[in-house]
């Protein structure tokens, strides 16, 4: 495995894109093994699969990260990823910090009153460094964001965003034909 755009110098790390062709390789249930990669290897924040490029796109906080920790750790837990290149992206929070905030806030928005019938689905986003929630209206976001601020997640770790009934949170949505 060979690693792109990464040197030992901070500098070469770049700032995680706001919008990207990349789509998420995982399924769901994946997460656990996630945090097992960041508790291996310290400031490890999730990954993609570049579609457009057989290379996958890491996110990192820290531009020390242990690179063969890390390509151990991935060729262990994912081997359909052993032999692809990597590229390293900085980013604000690793995953272990995305996931406690993640298991916080989904416990607390599916069991409450006010977004009962509110909610569309919830996502650990790695290519935004984010928790993505999916609401069915403005007041909806609105009572989500609520809720964070009252756990102390930060605003910049949460995207909520207004989904279409019925459809899937895919790239691109999948929704069911009219």
């Amino acid at each position: 495995m060979s690693l792109l755009g990464c040197t030992d110098s901070a500098e070469e790390i770049t700032e995680a894109p706001t919008t990207s062709p990349a789509t998420s390789p995982l399924t769901s249930g994946e997460d656990e093994l996630l945090v097992e990669i960041e508790a291996e290897v310290p400031g490890f924040a999730g990954f993609i699969k570049d579609p457009t490029r057989d290379v996958l796109v890491v996110r990192s906080t820290s531009p020390d990260i242990d690179l063969d920790a890390l390509h151990s750790a991935i060729r262990e837990r994912f081997p359909q990823f052993a032999e692809m290149e990597i590229e390293l992206v900085r980013v604000d929070r690793d995953f272990g910090q995305l996931y406690e905030w993640y298991e916080q806030i989904t416990a607390t928005i599916w069991s409450a009153p006010a977004l009962a019938g509110q909610l569309s689905y919830t996502d650990i986003d790695e290519n935004e460094n984010v928790i993505e929630i999916g609401v069915y209206s403005e007041s909806a976001v609105n009572t989500v964001l609520g809720y964070t601020a009252e756990r102390g997640i930060p605003d910049t770790a949460v995207q909520v965003v207004i989904a279409e009934r019925g459809c899937y949170p895919t790239y691109p949505p999948i929704c069911p034909s009219p």
